[in-house]
């Protein structure tokens, strides 16, 4: 069974779609790419926050069981990026940007969403963002050096 689309469910959505897109922007732009200038990364942190809260919505309006959740998060634990390696606090931002997608996706269907409902989620939203900020401060640890060895063969 599936929710029907109303212009309420499509409000809901774009309320939803605003607050995830803010909030890994400032992840992703403000605090990692002006901090460690990857362009590449910066694309896969948003376009997998992206993906992922669409694919969340999607498993909310069509009111799966919760085993396909859990299969999604298989999928994603089984592909893995074979490009380079990621240093641990880039799997930081990478699992900071999936809670995010998270937060915002859930409560979507929701038919009468309350005040307190959006403030929750602003606050789970500050929450990620201000451990990554402070925790990724430049301040509060040393920076850690990086360099990248091309071996011509």
């Amino acid at each position: 069974m599936s929710v029907s689309i109303t212009p309420t469910l499509l409000t809901s959505f774009f309320v939803h779609l605003a607050a995830d897109v803010v909030s890994i922007a400032i992840v992703a732009y403000l605090i990692y790419f002006r901090r460690h200038s990857r362009r590449d990364l910066l694309m896969v942190y948003t376009t997998l926050n992206i993906g992922l809260f669409l694919a969340m919505t999607v498993i909310d309006l069509q009111e799966t069981a919760m085993g396909v959740g859990f299969g999604l998060f298989a999928i994603l634990s089984i592909v893995r990026l074979r490009s380079e390696e990621f240093s641990n606090s880039e799997l930081g931002y990478i699992f900071v940007s999936l809670i995010i997608a998270l937060i915002n996706a859930l409560g979507i269907t929701d038919a009468t969403p309350g005040p307190l409902d959006g403030l929750f989620i602003l606050v789970l939203n500050l929450t990620a963002i201000l451990a990554v900020y402070i925790m990724d401060h430049p301040r509060l640890l040393r920076q850690v050096g990086r360099q990248q060895i091309i071996l011509d063969t």
